[in-house]
């Protein structure tokens, strides 16, 4: 019987990962608002943002086909789609509590302080701020859709108002969030878990600036990170571990951190699947050139539990790249 799965977007980021579950012999159900018909066998043209509209149509698109898993490579609502998808169907899956995590920074925050994992304060959510001199302020959307596009850091009513403006714009709830600013390094942990059980993780930099007008813009990845005492790194796998607890989730897991000069590390952000910055496009190919992390995504939705590379033999090794130069990927030696 044809084995089939079930990709949440066709886009231009869906590609190799629909390219590479194909390339494995599975057959594509895509679902997108405009889904590729040359890129998948058959396809549901339906908002990804849509989970209750994409599972009441389902039934029909999945009659007499042996569906194996859900593949997603997205951002913002399509995530929570992509797990409520998953669930429906009882298959592997990030989890839909996870994915509330990844679609709304509040959400994040209330889960952080619940679960007793440091993470940036939230002043408040989109209302009015009675502004007082001193204030340091970051102000994001609540549900970004647009990554890091509109994050900015603040220090005046006037800078407040002009980011407030565009955050609740860009943001799926039209909310936005205040944080207080904290300086630090930017630290991902990315981890493979399958069914709850931790399989794998990888520890990366993320390269950001403050540009004119306060807006953070990424410019850049490297890793493995580097200059991170050992205790550090145990309390970031630490946290992401403690983050995902009971969730019995799937998939690769992303968690960025803030980690100050004095060590300490406040949890801001999680992500789900191969997305972001172009860490799997060209990051891992230099680090590990033989190892195909889509073909890994793939076995893990599907509920295999596939072998992963070492991350001992690359410590003295740190490739970094420049998100507008990403394939001039360079190596130093630490």
């Amino acid at each position: 019987m044809t084995k089939w799965i079930i990709s949440i977007g066709t886009g231009k980021s869906q590609r190799q990962l629909i390219s590479q579950a194909k390339h494995m012999g599975f057959k594509i159900i895509g679902i997108d608002r405009d889904p590729d018909v040359n890129l998948v066998d058959d396809n549901l043209k339906i908002s990804t943002y849509c989970h209750q509209g994409i599972i009441k149509v389902l039934g029909d698109a999945i009659l007499n086909r042996k569906i194996e898993g859900v593949i997603s490579r997205t951002s913002g609502p399509a995530t929570f789609t992509a797990a409520k998808v998953s669930e429906f169907l009882k298959l592997p899956t990030a989890t839909s509590i996870f994915a509330q995590s990844v679609l709304s920074k509040s959400h994040l925050a209330k889960t952080a302080i619940r679960k007793n994992i440091e993470t940036l304060k939230i002043v408040n959510i989109g209302q009015e701020l009675v502004w007082d001199e001193g204030l340091d302020l970051v102000i994001k959307p609540d549900q970004p859709i647009l990554g890091k596009q509109n994050v900015y850091r603040v220090k005046s009513l006037s800078q407040y108002q002009d980011a407030r403006k565009k955050a609740m714009n860009e943001s799926f709830n039209k909310k936005c969030i205040c944080q207080k600013f904290v300086a630090g390094r930017e630290i991902g942990v990315m981890i493979a878990v399958s069914r709850g059980r931790f399989l794998w993780h990888f520890i990366f930099e993320e390269i950001v600036e403050e540009v004119v007008g306060g807006k953070f813009q990424g410019i850049g990845v490297k890793g493995p990170a580097s200059r991170l005492k050992s205790y550090v790194k145990k309390s970031l796998l630490s946290s992401c571990l403690k983050f995902i607890e009971n969730l019995k989730a799937t998939g690769f897991l992303f968690f960025s951190f803030q980690v100050t000069e004095q060590n300490n590390i406040f949890l801001y952000e999680v992500n789900q699947g191969l997305s972001g910055d172009g860490i799997v496009d060209f990051l891992m190919p230099k680090i590990w050139p033989n190892v195909n992390f889509f073909e890994l995504d793939v076995l893990l939705s599907i509920g295999e539990v596939p072998e992963f590379p070492s991350t001992a033999l690359f410590n003295q090794k740190v490739h970094s790249y420049l998100i507008n130069q990403p394939k001039k990927v360079s190596v130093i030696t630490c």
